[in-house]
């Protein structure tokens, strides 16, 4: 709910920002992860119950932030959105909405590319250990992962300008995941997944922001809830579904996984581009 409402807020918040606005939220969550099981390691030093406390602390200051400091035009009611009870009908026109063409292949291309991304989480570390690699190394590849984001946002700045369109952001991070993919297949040793996490986190840095964001702007501010609801909820599909494809795949070995991965990115890109051509085509037909 909260990231729902995050990216919800984010062009309210900062009007005429565009991808930048989603680009915030998305490194702020970034720094939360980095920040968290740091400040967690301390806390629970004195006991693993104050860390509990201390996270119920957090989310009352989130409340409380929200309560306070969350006012003026960017956070007041929609006029209009949400007035009344719904009728059959209009409810018959929301769910068209949510699941019309652009917006339901734009979630679906986002659910194939956590497919892929979700392997870092679960069958890479166990590739990993099988190859003699340390625990610490595979721990140091998400500090690299981190530290890329934050230290990387010029970067990722530059090649913004360079290519202003979000369909065309979307679709080099989504080339990135490709080549990611295949050097996993193909390599081995841990400069390969060094190497691939660096093509990881440049993929992530492109695709994760852009998303949301092109799912924005063609999203009238009555609805912009509602299909970030979607983007968000088509994330948590691939982070289901990726696990479990990855533990079925698991025993025909590495290559076998991460090509798969390959082509389900590449059938992201194919996504991508029928959810442009269906905007489009809604887009002359209104």
């Amino acid at each position: 709910i909260v990231f729902t409402c995050l990216n919800a807020l984010a062009p309210q918040a900062w009007p005429g920002g565009g991808r930048d606005a989603f680009n915030a939220v998305y490194v702020a969550f970034i720094v939360g992860v980095a920040l968290g099981p740091v400040a967690a390691g301390l806390v629970a030093g004195a006991g693993f119950r104050w860390t509990f406390l201390a996270a119920g602390a957090l989310l009352l200051g989130l409340f409380l932030l929200v309560l306070r400091a969350y006012r003026g035009p960017a956070f007041a009611r929609v006029a209009g959105a949400g007035a009344g009870r719904p009728t059959r009908e209009g409810a018959r026109a929301l769910a068209v909405a949510l699941v019309g063409p652009a917006t339901l292949l734009l979630a679906l291309g986002l659910a194939l590319d956590w497919v892929g991304y979700a392997q870092w989480l679960t069958t890479t570390p166990n590739f990993m250990a099988a190859q003699g690699l340390a625990l610490p190394l595979y721990s140091l590849l998400w500090t690299l992962n981190g530290a890329l984001i934050l230290l990387g946002q010029p970067l990722v700045l530059r090649l913004v300008r360079w290519m202003p369109a979000v369909k065309t952001q979307i679709m080099a991070g989504n080339a990135v995941f490709v080549a990611e993919f295949v050097l996993l297949a193909l390599g081995r040793g841990y400069p390969v997944y060094v190497a691939a996490m660096v093509l990881s986190t440049l993929g992530e840095m492109l695709v994760w922001p852009a998303v949301p964001a092109a799912a924005d702007r063609w999203t009238g501010p009555e609805r912009r809830g509602a299909v970030q609801g979607v983007v968000t909820m088509a994330g948590f599909v691939g982070r289901m579904i990726g696990p479990l494809l990855g533990g079925v795949l698991f025993a025909a070995g590495p290559s076998a996984v991460f090509m798969v991965m390959a082509v389900a990115a590449a059938l992201a890109g194919g996504v991508y581009l029928a959810h442009d051509r269906a905007r489009v085509a809604a887009a002359s037909a209104a």
